[in-house]
């Protein structure tokens, strides 16, 4: 009875290695460095998850200096009605409060002719109106502050579809490169 006990104990064992001997381990995130002559800046990819990782991994992208941190969120959300990621304000927060700069920018899209004085004026109200709502989560930033001292280097681009406003993606620039006539939104 003991031989069988342990014949399926080695089995067992042996079947949990976490990672098969020419498999690398998974990262979520990835970084593309420009190419030699290439005018193309550091970007950094991170995916959005409301998991501690992410906050870690942003710091470290902004840590590392990278020019570009792109964030690209799992579904559109509202910022307007609260539906921004609590992590994603408090970074957000961090950025404003250390001086930074957070603006909306369209994400690229075919030639339209809608009138551009509208969307304009409404994403004016819509900024205004999500500063007030992060307000609400600044008490919890406060408590966390060190974890974000990062962002003290980096502006925020909000990148929405024209056709319903809605942000699908967060990049975080550089300050010293931030300029609202470079677009660093791209699909």
């Amino acid at each position: 009875m003991k031989t069988y006990f342990v014949i399926l104990l080695a089995l067992g064992v042996s079947g949990c290695v976490s990672n098969p001997p020419n498999s690398q381990p998974s990262d979520n995130k990835t970084i593309s460095l420009p190419n030699t002559g290439n005018a193309e800046k550091a970007t950094s990819e991170i995916p959005f998850t409301p998991e501690p990782a992410f906050d870690e991994d942003l710091s470290e992208a902004m840590d590392e200096q990278t020019e570009q941190i792109e964030v690209a969120l799992t579904e559109s959300v509202d910022p307007d009605q609260d539906e921004m990621p609590v992590q994603l304000n408090k970074w957000l927060t961090a950025i404003e409060e250390s001086g930074g700069k957070i603006h909306y920018e369209p994400l690229p899209e075919p030639m339209n002719l809608t009138n551009n004085f509208d969307i304009n004026s409404l994403l004016n109200f819509s900024l205004q109106a999500f500063s007030v709502v992060r307000q609400y989560w600044y008490q919890e930033y406060q408590e966390e502050r060190p974890k974000y001292q990062s962002a003290e280097k980096y502006d925020a681009r909000l990148c929405y579809q024209r056709d319903d406003n809605l942000v699908s993606k967060i990049v975080f620039v550089e300050r010293s490169k931030s300029t609202t006539d470079t677009k660093t939104c791209r699909p």
